[in-house]
């Protein structure tokens, strides 16, 4: 009996599937540049799950709403942990000349 419980916990185990971290994630992080240090920025993720691999697109501002940009946005969900990289700035006010 101990064997048929402990391969059914095992089983269980292998068939979990990962956790979904797909939806919206809001925060919030500070700039290192000496000229902006004191201003907060907003930040949000919209994220898409397929397997482990991730997609979706950032929003980021200025508190002040001087500034803002959507980026194109691609990452890994690892065990604990997810890498995500803005791959293309999709749209920036005030635009980069």
């Amino acid at each position: 009996m101990k064997w048929v419980l402990s391969i059914v916990l095992l089983l269980n185990a292998v068939a979990s599937p990962a956790q979904n971290i797909a939806g919206l994630w809001r925060g919030r992080f500070t700039s290192s540049n000496i000229l902006q240090q004191d201003l907060p920025y907003k930040f949000e993720l919209l994220l898409f799950q397929n397997g482990d691999s991730i997609s979706g697109y950032s929003y980021s501002t200025i508190s002040t709403g001087d500034f803002y940009a959507v980026c194109e946005v691609k990452g890994m969900l690892f065990e604990g942990y997810m890498v995500v990289t803005e791959k293309k700035t999709l749209y920036q006010n005030p635009a980069e000349p």
